[in-house]
């Protein structure tokens, strides 16, 4: 997270450590090594979200504006990262990203047993 609550928290731990080596661990967590890492998070956390998203709004059996909702979080995201707008626009994109997730949990508690072994 660039110039997020990690790097704040960081910041503050190390000057509580006077034998901390901040920009040490910060560049490490910046290694090649860590590629795999973050490619791995991209597509699992930001397009996986999204293509959730975009199942709900095709699906005919769930609302649309649930997977709206839910493509809140992917979006806010990348306004925070990429487009350097604050760390709000993540916090209220995982906000709707709960309150669209939340509205398929309610619909499948309510989905009797019969109705989910129709369904196959």
């Amino acid at each position: 997270m660039v110039g997020g609550f990690l790097m704040e928290a960081l910041a503050a731990y190390a000057a509580e450590q006077p034998n901390l080596d901040l920009g040490g661990v910060v560049e490490a967590s910046q290694s090649a090594a860590a590629l795999p890492f973050f490619l791995l998070f991209v597509v699992g956390n930001i397009v996986g979200t999204a293509l959730l998203a975009l199942a709900v709004i095709l699906s005919r059996g769930l609302p649309r504006w649930a997977g709206a909702l839910i493509l809140g979080w992917p979006v806010g995201h990348v306004l925070n990262v990429f487009g350097g707008l604050g760390e709000w626009f993540a916090v209220g994109g995982g906000a709707l990203e709960i309150a669209g997730l939340s509205v398929l949990a309610v619909i499948a508690l309510r989905t009797s047993d019969r109705e989910w072994a129709a369904r196959g």
